[in-house]
Order: structure tokens, then sequence, then C-alpha cells
């Protein structure tokens, strides 16, 4: 299946290219090291941006995530990520993964790339279902969640290990079902 682009009133959510690496790179390393400075820090992080692009251009081979840009329809500008990964076609569910850059968050974005994600799971795709997982202490996840009608199923304890530090995650859900007619 070719990998589609996808649009919104005010994004445009697309397969990467190889071009995009240096702006996905920027983004990063501003949100998570802001003392460094830029050049040095995109030059030492666009190898690993380059080789992750490689293998998430497009579906991956076997079928199991599709991983989309996302952009500014109207500028073009970068901003984020959306995937569908862990597609199950037999259990018919997926793992919604999505990340904006900070200087972009609590505008209302991340939910509009997210819905969109997920009308595509479920209207193309035809998924049943489509779950994420946040940290626990992640209140505007927590929040997204509660936005696009996911509904918070359990605790994954100690599930995620950052820095030698175990963290409790939650599991939130949407079904086909759950979403208007």
């Amino acid at each position: 299946m070719a990998h589609p682009t996808l649009t919104t009133e005010r994004l445009l959510l697309r397969p990467f290219t190889p071009d995009d690496a240096r702006s996905i790179a920027g983004l990063v390393d501003r949100a998570y090291n802001p003392a460094r400075q830029e050049d040095v820090a995109v030059n030492e992080s666009i190898d690993i941006i380059e080789d992750r692009l490689a293998f998430n251009r497009g579906w991956a081979w076997d079928g199991s995530s599709v991983t989309f840009a996302v952009g500014i329809a109207e500028t073009g500008s970068l901003i984020g990520t959306s995937t569908l990964m862990n597609i199950n076609p037999e259990h018919r569910n997926a793992m919604l993964s999505l990340w904006i850059a900070p200087d972009h968050r609590c505008s209302g974005y991340g939910t509009e790339a997210a819905e969109e994600s997920i009308r595509y799971g479920f209207d193309t795709l035809g998924l049943h279902q489509i779950y994420a997982i946040r940290l626990q202490d992640n209140q505007l996840s927590a929040k997204l969640m509660k936005r696009l009608g996911m509904r918070q199923k359990g605790v994954l304890e100690e599930y995620f290990l950052h820095n030698g530090t175990y963290y409790d995650c939650i599991l939130h859900a949407v079904m086909e079902s759950d979403r208007s007619p």
C-alpha cells in the first residue's frame, strides 16, 4: 500500500523524505538540549535521524507501521511526527505515538494530528481499536487522550526505563464503536 498524505484544516501529514532529517534533528535537539549550540547538536543527531527516517519512510516493509511527518499546511514547516505502530491486522489494533515539538504544543496541533491519524486507522486500515501509552505523570498527554475519546484501560507498572529509573505508564484506548456516527 502506498504511503498516504493526509490533510486537516491546518496540518499536512505526509511521508518523511530524506530532506526532513535536518529539520527533525533540529526540533528534537532544541526540545531536549536547548543549551547546546544548534549546528553542533544537529550534526550529531542527523545521522541517527536519517537512519530512522530510512526505516520509517512509507510503510515499514512488513506493514506494521505508518509514520507521518506532521507539518503546518500553510508553511510546510515540520512540527512533529504521528505514527500508527504495531499494526496487527489479525486483531485489528494499533498503537498511536505522537510527538509535537515543544514550541508547537498547547496549540491544538497534537489533537488535530492525532484525530486524523485515528480517523485514518479506523476508516482506511479498518482497525477496531487504537491504543496509546503515556507516562503516569504526563498530564498533557492525559488531557490529549481524553480529548481523543480514549479511555484509561490500566496501569503498566515500571514499564518505561529511563536513566536507570523505571516509570509507571497508563494505557488508554479508543474503539471504533466509540466514535460518533
